[in-house]
């Protein structure tokens, strides 16, 4: 992600069990992950506590954000789970 400003308050959506979140946070001041699995979400909460990291269990076809929440945001490796309109 060289070369591209997110700015400082990033959200990561579907972080599953966090291997991104891992880099990300220490790329960005204050990163919030979203997961939908209850299970991954919950670990990686845990795994998360005392960092610069809020993990939330929701779904990223509803965000529960108001606009402007976040200066950037990514999703990495979650794209398989997003239904097409031909599905």
């Amino acid at each position: 992600m060289g070369g591209i400003d997110l700015g400082e308050e990033l959200l990561e959506v579907g972080p599953g069990p966090g291997l991104t979140t891992d880099i990300l946070r220490h790329q960005f001041q204050r990163v919030t992950s979203l997961e939908i699995d209850p299970r991954l979400a919950t670990a990686l909460r845990h795994r998360m506590q005392a960092t610069n990291v809020r993990v939330l269990e929701g779904d990223a076809s509803s965000l529960p954000f108001r606009n402007g929440s976040f200066s950037g945001a990514v999703a990495f490796t979650m794209l398989h789970h997003v239904s097409s309109a031909a599905m």
